[in-house]
């Protein structure tokens, strides 16, 4: 597994280094607005002097503050580049620690689902080297730190409720309710999933009591 995560990391930090320049959807529109809120965080400013002929404000792409997407993953991005200074390398950080870690977490919850270590390590192995994984890591592929963010915090809060099913433990309840609220701040009602999984898992425990007794 060590391996596994030692090979994925340098295949991410290589994907963040592979292209010097912006990909058009939607890098370009991300790194800018993370770009301005190094300065202004909590105003997500994507032209910071939208005075233009062609100005129209309800065109979600192109206006003064830019409200297409929740701030955190943004707010990752402004963090990262604030430490390592202003770069294409720099914005794509996050995405390609949050990626590393995902192949932990995948391998985590495999191992949480009772199944066994090899299908665990296969599981692993395959997001490691995943190309669509790899492509959004380095913006290639649209929503581009989006996704990679909010899947990373989906299932981290999965990983979470797994941890609770198996060890009783309230703080792991904290852990879900933090984990799904990040995943909100990324990509809005998509950060719930963990608690509809949560609820089929604990309809299908009281149906199977009934069905026993």
């Amino acid at each position: 597994m060590i391996a596994i995560l030692v090979m994925g990391f340098v295949l991410r930090i290589a994907a963040i280094l592979a292209d010097p320049f912006l990909h058009p959807w939607d890098e370009r529109f991300h790194a800018l607005v993370a770009r301005n809120m190094m300065s202004q965080p909590f105003t997500p400013i994507l032209r910071v002097n939208p005075i233009t002929d062609s100005y129209d404000q309800f065109t979600w792409c192109c206006n003064h503050i830019w409200l297409h997407k929740q701030p955190l993953f943004m707010w990752q991005m402004a963090l990262s580049m604030k430490i390592f200074g202003v770069s294409e390398w720099s914005m794509r950080l996050p995405s390609a620690i949050m990626g590393t870690l995902l192949i932990l977490l995948i391998y985590r919850i495999v191992i949480l689902l009772n199944l066994n270590k090899r299908v665990a390590l296969f599981t692993a192995l395959l997001l490691a080297f995943s190309n669509f994984h790899l492509k959004m890591i380095a913006g290639i592929q649209g929503m581009d730190h989006n996704d990679v963010a909010h899947g990373f915090y989906v299932l981290a809060s999965i990983w979470a409720l797994g941890k609770y099913q198996k060890s009783k433990k309230w703080y792991w309840v904290v852990f879900i309710g933090v984990f799904s609220g990040a995943a909100i701040l990324n990509k809005w009602l998509t950060g719930l999933l963990v608690y509809w999984v949560w609820g089929i898992g604990l309809v299908l425990s009281i149906y199977l009591q009934k069905s026993i007794h």
